[in-house]
């Protein structure tokens, strides 16, 4: 559970320095693939329980 705060945490503060420089077009499909990322992050974690 801390890893994947931590990699939230750090994915937060990627995209705030990242997002500005992307075009607006670019922001809904990144943020998908974000989103998917996580969960699969989430997902590796927990398998083990």
């Amino acid at each position: 559970m801390i890893r994947l705060l931590t990699f939230v945490t750090v994915f937060v503060i990627l995209s705030r320095v990242l997002l500005p420089s992307i075009p607006r077009q670019n922001n809904q499909k990144l943020s998908m693939f974000a989103i998917l990322f996580i969960l699969q992050h989430f997902l590796d974690i927990t398998s083990p329980f």
